[in-house]
Order: structure tokens, then sequence, then C-alpha cells
């Protein structure tokens, strides 16, 4: 399960890859159980004032093959819309805004962090 570090969505699809011989291999978890997509996720290396998420978002390979659905990406975007939001109205980078407090106005806006 997920814990309070720099999560700022969840996740809950099983891993779902098809780049397989012998058809797709699919790692699911148990009922009830996430994953949190940290902030540090969302944020490209070397291109500062930059969100990204859905399949750019920086993970390995099974990592995507779970978080690329739809469900997952509109947790991403809604997290990367609030860093935004935070960062544009203090001038600051997305980088600079901590994942604690995108996490806490994800949460008073209702979403599941």
């Amino acid at each position: 399960m997920g814990d309070e570090g720099e999560g700022i969505a969840r996740g809950g699809w099983p891993i779902e890859d098809h780049r397989t011989l012998h058809g797709p291999r699919l790692e699911e978890l148990r009922p009830g159980e996430f994953y949190d997509i940290p902030y540090r996720c969302l944020l490209p290396v070397n291109r500062d004032g930059l969100l990204v998420v859905g399949r750019g978002m920086s993970a390995d390979h099974d990592a995507h093959a779970s978080a690329r659905v739809m469900g997952t990406c509109m947790a991403m975007g809604q997290a990367a819309g609030v860093a935004a939001a935070l960062a544009a109205a203090r001038g600051v980078s997305p980088r600079e805004i901590p994942s604690t407090e995108v996490r806490q106005r994800v949460r008073d806006l209702g979403g599941l962090v």
C-alpha cells in the first residue's frame, strides 16, 4: 500500500505487459491495494517549468504497464494541474513546490491520495 512519502496520485491497475511473446503478462494487486505515484515522476530532468503525466512520466517499463490507464492518468493530471497552479501563483518552477503541499491540495479537492 501507499505511504505518506511524496505520492501525489494513486494507481491500482495491474501490470499489464503486452510486450511478451507468449501473450500479455498480468500481475494483479490484491483487492484494496494500490501504489503511489511520486511527484518526482512528473518532473523531467533538465526541463524546468514542465510537468508530464501518463506515458510521459518518468518510470520503468513495468510501472508504465500499469500507470498508463485512464484513471491513473487523470489522477496524475489533477496533481500536475494543482502543482502548476501553485507554481504559477508563486512565480516559481513546479520543481519548487513540495509534494506534501500538492498531495494536501489534491485531498482538499476530494482526490484519493
